[in-house]
């Protein structure tokens, strides 16, 4: 019995060695491939903790360092492409605004008033008020994105607009606008339109649509007489008596600014629908819609009616 007592204490003790002699010779092989893990982890951005006390996440890297991947970016989302054209219109004294209520109003108003003053063309001197010179015009941008975000009345849009930008600028000034909708056909336009600014000198962007074949139309074309206008006879002499418009658009939508948030690069403007217009082609100008066109303006548009920014990435314009 003795005997057999110590053949099996002497088992125990060669299994024992067995699994020490295996744990020294596993060990730091996982070391070293934890510490691998971790180098490719930190040259793509990742990383694991440096506590060295956390064992856990020594030895499972993967599983805590990769939520500090960075995920790739979304997919480009094909949208339509919007145009905002806003009146431009300021009183001038020696080349700098007499508006001088706030600070930031008076830089913007100031930078405005010097980049109308540099310009030659597209901008008419109409009357003088109080011996003060006074510039109207039309500023004309694509806006990054549009979007109606509420369907009960009133009917509101956010719209996208990128800092420093004139129409910009002048938008937050006038508080009024229009929203156009464009077609393929305006596509060779995005980049006067979008890729240029108006604050540059010496560069019109009104010139350069025009050798486009696309000459902005005062109030969109129409008389004084036209009943069934887009824009009112109140605002053509009052908030939008300077402003032009693309010919040959989808759409048309009339806004007033109701407020605005930041974003970043970009300012958030909520507006308020006034109205909506549609492009008479028998006619040549922007008229009302009303139920006797309602139908048709109201209809559906997609790809083949409206330039969407997928058309603009397949053929390299964006």
């Amino acid at each position: 019995y003795l005997v057999h007592y110590r053949q099996c204490a002497m088992a125990r003790v060669v299994r024992r060695l067995i699994v020490i002699a295996a744990i020294a010779i596993m060990l730091p092989c996982k070391i070293r491939a934890n510490k691998k893990s971790a180098a490719l982890l930190a040259s793509s951005g990742g990383g694991i903790s440096s506590n060295n006390n956390d064992m856990h996440k020594a030895f499972f890297p993967m599983a805590f360092a990769s939520s500090a991947i960075p995920s790739p970016p979304p997919p480009p989302i094909s949208m339509p492409v919007w145009s905002m054209a806003t009146p431009l219109s300021l009183p001038m004294a020696s080349g700098k605004s007499t508006i001088l209520s706030k600070e930031k109003d008076e830089v913007v108003d100031t930078k405005i008033s010097e980049t109308c003053a540099s310009f030659e063309n597209g901008y008419n001197n109409l009357e003088d008020n109080d011996d003060e010179e006074v510039l109207e015009s039309t500023s004309m941008n694509i806006v990054t994105f549009a979007t109606p975000v509420s369907v009960a009345p009133p009917k509101l849009w956010a719209v996208s607009l990128y800092s420093n930008t004139l129409t910009r600028d002048a938008f937050l000034r006038s508080k009024v606008a229009v929203l156009q909708l464009l077609c393929p056909s305006h596509k060779h336009l995005v980049p006067i339109l979008g890729k240029r600014s108006g604050y540059e000198q010496n560069y019109s962007k009104r010139n350069e649509c025009a050798k486009m074949t696309m000459k902005w139309l005062k109030h969109g074309g129409v008389a004084e007489d036209d009943a069934d206008a887009f824009i009112s006879h109140e605002d053509r002499i009052g908030a939008l008596k300077s402003l032009d418009l693309l010919p040959e658009c989808a759409s048309y939508i009339q806004v007033e600014l109701t407020g605005v948030t930041n974003a970043g690069d970009h300012d958030i403007a909520i507006c308020e629908v006034v109205r909506t217009g549609v492009w008479d082609k028998m006619q040549s100008k922007v008229v009302a819609v009303v139920p006797d066109n309602e139908k048709e303006a109201m209809s559906p548009k997609d790809h083949t009616t409206v330039l969407y920014t997928g058309q603009l990435r397949e053929e390299g314009i964006i």
